[in-house]
């Protein structure tokens, strides 16, 4: 006797079997439907008198197509559909931590796949877009909607306010706030239209953050001082914060060439200025822009990650208290220096002790004249880490102090000053943006560069011009000539106008790859070039070429910058922080 389930599997088999060979023989039927109605048009005709009652017949046939065959045929597939979906795998037959997990990569994904080629994300987009995919999500159907709604890391982004207006948004605070866990949360806080009241839906609960994203609009109602008050008020235990990020408009900053050094945050919190000192103590990452400290007072004891930008140091004193700060972080991993002035005291004048950063594995330099970077070079000892040099057409000028004058003076570096600078250090990537003059404007300067940095890999371009001479100067000087040259393996051309037929670079090109071992090529036409597209036309047959010689091509239409050519205050949320 056959059991229960013996007897349904046999049933679904035989099933399936009728239906494969009911399938066969209505597709063997309608191909000979098919070459008989064929045959039929061509033996037949308006005056032949065989035909018989033929029209007829053929009316009868569309009528049942229109009324029975269409019909039954719409239901067959209506009902296949159905079980291919029914027997097809779900994505909520997968464990629940799964799709959370899934849920929580798509939201907090740092790259926005719209526009491929801008890198990394400005904060207000950033925060625009982890709304944007959570609640795209929640709209899907219940299903998600409930995963979402109990995954409390996927609400840890708090936001206090629109990230582009600035303007309260209380309703979606608060629905963070509910649906987020108890601690380890990001608070986001753009500071404009914000007032005290505001800002009540934080009361209590400040202690559940241990990521703080503030900064400060030009007229803020409520400033990052009295925000930061607020903050150290409620005595928040050092350590609980890890990750604090301050940003404002340059309104503490001062002009590049000004004396006096950015103004300190620290002497603007009053009796509050012991606890935020201390605060500073206990992070593992701290981002300032346009926001500087009292430095002789700073120590960076714990942190990890380090990145200033858009201040000024002042003279000689004040550099040499920010490298006694930075002395202090003795476990920091990643450090970026971006647009940093100082008057130094003169060209040579160098400080006598080395900075030694054991640990760290990351040096990025972006924007700084001349004397800045020096003074970097020469006082942060060398070691294993990945330095990264980010050079800006203004690169070459720099203020020193005059015995002479009362006013410093603008000193301008000569080629062989700067090529003597860069070639004292280990460069891994080199990133040069061309404006109207300098030693890399003309390929004869570019190639004098390159030269002098042998231990280059990276190399990005950001507005040159893509022809024959470009790529020329690109090339590795055979041993005859030169024995120090770098040999690339990622070459990135960001911004470019493109002058000529992109095949007449072909030769070009392969020279260039015969010289380097490129693994990485990226090609980003400018929104101001007026040429036809990288992909398409006349363009394919260079582009497959090169797909062919390289393992990664890259083509972006209509850039604005490289998208690494301006490091982005990022939002920093715990999940994805970029280092460079």
């Amino acid at each position: 006797m056959l059991s229960t389930v013996t007897q349904s599997t046999l049933i679904q088999s035989t099933t399936i079997q009728q239906w494969e060979e009911a399938n066969a023989l209505l597709a063997n039927a309608c191909s000979r439907f098919v070459d008989l109605s064929t045959l039929l048009l061509t033996q037949y005709t308006a005056h032949d008198k065989y035909s018989g009652d033929l029209a007829a017949r053929i009316d009868s046939s569309f009528d049942y197509f229109q009324t029975v065959l269409d019909r039954q045929l719409v239901f067959a597939q209506a009902a296949l559909a159905k079980t291919r979906n029914n027997l097809a795998s779900c994505i909520l037959s997968l464990p629940r931590e799964t799709l959370s997990q899934i849920f929580l990569d798509v939201v907090f994904d740092p790259k926005d796949e719209r526009y491929p080629s801008t890198g990394t994300v400005h904060i207000e987009h950033r925060v625009a877009l982890i709304y944007h995919r959570l609640y795209s999500l929640i709209g899907v159907c219940a299903a998600w909607k409930e995963v979402a709604l109990n995954c409390r890391a996927l609400w840890s982004v708090v936001s206090l306010a629109d990230p582009f207006s600035g303007k309260p948004r209380p309703i979606s605070t608060n629905l963070s706030l509910e649906r987020a866990g108890e601690k380890g949360l990001c608070l986001v806080a753009p500071l404009a239209e914000i007032s005290s009241r505001g800002l009540r839906p934080l009361g209590g609960q400040l202690s559940r953050f241990s990521i703080f994203n503030i900064w400060e609009y030009p007229n803020a109602n409520v400033s990052l001082p009295n925000f930061l008050e607020m903050l150290l008020e409620q005595a928040i235990t050092p350590g609980t914060i890890s990750m604090l990020s301050l940003g404002c408009s340059n309104k503490y900053t001062h002009s590049p060439r000004s004396k006096e050094p950015s103004q300190f945050l620290n002497n603007r919190l009053g009796r509050f200025e012991v606890d935020f000192i201390q605060l500073i103590q206990s992070l593992s990452v701290l981002l300032l822009q346009a926001v500087a400290l009292d430095w002789k007072a700073t120590s960076f004891t714990s942190l990890v990650a380090l990145q200033i930008a858009e201040i000024s140091l002042g003279f000689q004193p004040g550099i040499d208290a920010f490298l006694l700060a930075l002395s202090s972080a003795t476990e920091l991993r990643d450090l970026k220096i971006i647009t940093i002035r100082g008057i130094s005291e003169g060209r040579g004048v160098m400080p006598t002790k080395k900075l030694s950063l054991l640990k760290l594995e990351s040096l990025y330099f972006e924007d700084l004249p001349f004397n800045i970077l020096e003074i970097f070079i020469t006082t942060i000892a060398p070691g294993s880490y990945h330095l990264t040099v980010n050079l800006f057409p203004n690169f070459f000028q720099s203020e020193s102090a005059s015995d002479i004058f009362e006013s410093p003076q603008v000193v301008v570096a000569i080629d062989d000053e700067i090529c003597a600078l860069l070639g004292r250090v280990t460069i891994h990537k080199l990133m040069l943006l061309k404006g109207n003059w300098g030693l890399w404007e003309s390929t004869t300067g570019l190639r004098s560069l390159l030269k002098s940095l042998p231990t280059v890999k990276i190399l990005v371009l950001d507005g040159f011009e893509l022809d024959q001479d470009l790529l020329k100067a690109l090339e590795k000087p055979s041993k005859s000539q030169v024995t120090r040259s770098p040999e690339f393996e990622t070459l990135e051309f960001h911004c470019t106008t493109i002058k000529f037929p992109l095949e007449a670079l072909r030769h070009g090109f392969k020279s260039l790859l015969a010289s380097h071992r490129i693994k990485r090529l990226v090609l980003g036409r400018s929104y101001e070039d007026e040429s036809k597209e990288l992909a398409g036309g006349e363009f394919d047959g260079l582009v497959e070429w090169l797909k062919a010689q390289i393992s990664h091509l890259s083509l972006y239409e209509d850039q604005t910058s490289g998208p690494e050519m301006y490091d982005k205050w990022q939002l920093w949320d715990g999940w994805y922080p970029e280092t460079h």
